[in-house]
């Protein structure tokens, strides 16, 4: 029998956005949002960052959640 840990309050719903993310064909801006919202849930996480950065660049900060 397999021990699994207690699920996380609103993980099935989360894991459900997560899955709608994955079909997003919108714009950059409305997906990025709902993404770390998601992470957030997913992870407990205080603060989410967001950074990105080309090839050869410092790494720089796109967007916070929340």
């Amino acid at each position: 029998m397999a021990n699994h840990p207690p699920a996380m309050p609103g993980m099935e719903a989360a894991l459900a956005e997560l899955g709608q993310l994955r079909q997003f064909a919108g714009p950059a801006g409305e997906f990025w949002p709902r993404f770390l919202a998601v992470l957030q849930q997913l992870t407990g996480g205080d603060q989410l960052v967001l950074m990105a950065r080309r090839e050869g660049q410092p790494w720089q900060r796109l967007m916070e959640w929340p």
